[in-house]
């Protein structure tokens, strides 16, 4: 099924002219959007790694593996398929984060930092889903052929004076205790590795990260700093867990994912539809000094929002990143108009910065006290936004209007399918009851010469989500009583 979903998906992608490519790979595997880096994921990616394909379904993106959950059951906790990801020593993983998932499937996500001979290799490790007790995901970023000298030329202290002077003219004081040995990389330009200090500290109130290089002590870069493994707290989702980083940019506080690509504002005290402006508010900067452990972006409080407005980041942020790789495009910064007093609904609309510009946004209400900050809800509007933007959107009336719609829910059915914690169903906005449309038995119409030019777009989609259905389930045939 999941192949199959994969394929026609695919297919529909040429609705909308996406960009996407393709490469030889062993027979029964799937590749999508592999970095150029030869050294990530070097051995998952290897073609000639066969004996990887009797323990997975598919391998996509960066090194996303689906496991064969009845091959699995002989491999407890990796053990045996170590060497076949590239896992073995000196490569070492430890656990920092493991949580349940809230859908009562007795689903653990574990993530874990890569080291190498002990030393942290910064964006190394991978998140683990276990049904059970067996494996069934992995997403792995695994830095491998790491030929460097693992002994430092330089002192912390002298990474200490280097950063001091990079910051000349302003008091920065960093206690030894906040410089860590680690192997950093750059994965962009020359994909090599160096051995570096990584320092933690404050500068006009503001937290920052400096890499010094540990052979001649010259400092080389800064990063923003990211509080990891933050749980945001949601109301269908139980509280999943964010590697998201936060800004304070012109006084507005604002939740961020990493590039900030997402941006949410909390509308719960207003109406006002189309401003991002005065009477918002806006999410909480997350304190750095609360060990990641237990980071939690607060419900309550004077920094505290609703479970439902994190619920809206999460799902967009999740809808984002399983729609990429497949080509669709967004706006550089998306933003999320999260729980929009008496809006009953759930659509991307224009929105005006309190700069002025506009910006087009997701945006989320509730009905009946339910969200509809949903991850299917969220991949059907996304790629509502995809379609505007690439100039592909077909008619608002007749036939057309139903086609969008029914492509927008089968995008929004794989968020859901693909995302942790969705559900494995047919049914839009099913995770929380709302139950819009049934793909796998669409109520009307049923065919499409019974659909006139003023019918309901939502309602006339019933057609393509059913052929869909139909394309990755299979089914009998009414008429002849066979498969088809």
């Amino acid at each position: 099924m999941k192949n199959l979903k994969i394929l026609a998906i695919f297919a529909l992608l040429a609705f909308s002219e996406s960009s996407l490519y393709s490469q030889i790979v062993p027979e029964g595997r799937t590749r999508l959007n592999v970095q150029e880096c030869t050294k990530l994921n070097k051995t998952i990616r290897d073609p000639l790694n066969t004996a990887l394909e009797e323990w997975v379904m598919s391998i996509e993106g960066n090194g996303f593996i689906k496991f064969n959950m009845e091959k699995m059951q002989n491999a407890p906790d990796l053990e045996t398929v170590r060497p076949l990801l590239g896992m073995s020593a000196p490569n070492s993983f430890v656990v920092t984060n493991e949580s349940e998932s809230p859908n009562g499937k007795d689903v653990t996500f574990v993530t874990a930092q890569q080291y190498y001979n002990g030393i942290l290799v910064e964006g190394g490790g991978y998140i683990q889903g276990y049904i059970g007790c067996v494996t069934f995901f992995l997403n792995a970023f695994i830095l491998e052929d790491i030929n460097i000298g693992l002994t430092p030329g330089t002192t912390k202290q002298q990474a200490i004076t280097a950063v001091q002077g990079h910051e000349a003219g302003t008091t920065v004081s960093i206690p030894e205790d906040k410089v860590q040995l680690v192997i950093d990389q750059d994965l962009t330009v020359s994909c090599d590795y160096i051995l570096a200090w990584k320092l933690s500290y404050v500068k006009g109130g503001r937290s920052k990260i400096a890499y010094v290089k540990a052979g001649n002590g010259a400092y080389y870069r800064e990063d923003v700093p990211h509080s990891h493994e933050i749980s945001a707290p949601t109301v269908d989702y139980g509280s999943p867990i964010l590697q998201d980083w936060l800004d304070v940019p012109n006084s507005l506080i604002y939740l961020k994912t990493p590039n900030s690509s997402v941006i949410t504002f909390d509308k719960s005290a207003t109406n006002e539809f189309g401003y991002f402006g005065g009477t918002n508010q806006f999410l909480p900067e997350f304190e750095e000094s609360i060990p990641s452990s237990l980071g939690a972006w607060p419900t309550s409080g004077t920094n505290g929002h609703p479970a439902v407005v994190y619920q809206a980041h999460y799902v967009a942020t999740e809808a984002r990143d399983v729609l990429v790789p497949f080509g669709l495009n967004f706006p550089a910064t998306m933003y999320v108009a999260a729980n929009l007093k008496d809006y009953k609904n759930a659509s991307y609309d224009g929105f005006i910065l309190p700069d002025g510009t506009s910006q087009q946004a997701l945006t989320i209400g509730s009905k009946d006290d339910k969200t509809f900050a949903l991850l299917d809800v969220a991949g059907h509007e996304i790629t509502h936004m995809h379609l505007a933007i690439a100039g592909k959107s077909f008619s608002t009336t007749g036939e057309p209007s139903g086609i969008e719609e029914a492509i927008c829910d089968i995008f929004g059915e794989y968020t859901e399918k693909n995302a942790p914690g969705g559900l494995d169903d047919w049914m839009v906005a099913g995770q929380n009851g709302h139950n819009l449309r049934n793909m796998s038995s669409p109520i009307f119409p049923n065919y499409f010469s019974a659909i006139g030019s003023n019918s309901d777009e939502h309602k006339i989609s019933g057609p393509m989500g059913r052929w869909f259905t139909i394309l990755v389930d299979g089914a009998l045939s009414p008429t002849l009583g066979k498969a088809m």
